[in-house]
């Protein structure tokens, strides 16, 4: 697929999503050529896929946090209202969530270096480390938890699952 071509399919209304599945398809396809010796060069590799549209990120409003907080907490479920003060206050991912372990709680920031994937832990979706602002709140919630749990090691996950795993 030349850069014409990909041209010739958005004018004939292919949708951007559609163009780039095909196009990395057929990029994937062709170095898989290279690769295997078929043919000396990838010349789709310099057809750039169509940009994608960028989707908003929007948060929830803190009213809507609270009362889905408030359902666990009502229940006395307080390992599910902590991971819902994690998700919503960090932002992290539930895979995220779930691969804490207490090292990870630091005094003001939460150390993301992993996910939880199918019940073991890997690596980011990103494939990077980072760390993210604990607020006090979250703190709060975080310390009490921890408390309740009987001050776990600090290798321990932050929300286990039976038996202690993930």
């Amino acid at each position: 697929m030349s850069t014409a071509s990909r041209l010739e399919l958005e004018a004939d209304g292919v949708g951007p999503a559609s163009i780039h599945k095909a196009l990395t398809l057929l990029q994937g396809v062709v170095q898989r050529g290279c690769e295997w010796g078929r043919i000396r060069s990838n010349p789709v590799a310099a057809v750039r896929n169509p940009a994608g549209r960028a989707r908003a990120v929007v948060p929830l409003a803190p009213e809507t946090v609270e009362a889905i907080r408030e359902w666990p907490r009502r229940r006395e479920l307080v390992r599910d209202a902590t991971s819902v003060s994690v998700l919503a206050d960090a932002g992290l991912r539930p895979g995220e969530v779930l691969a804490l372990t207490w090292e990870h709680v630091r005094e003001r920031t939460l150390l993301v270096e992993g996910a939880m994937s199918l019940g073991a832990i890997e690596g980011t979706k990103t494939g990077r480390r980072r760390t993210v602002p604990l607020l006090g709140p979250l703190g709060q919630d975080l310390a009490e938890w921890r408390l309740q749990t009987g001050r776990p090691d600090a290798t321990a996950l932050v929300f286990p699952g039976h038996h202690d795993r993930p």
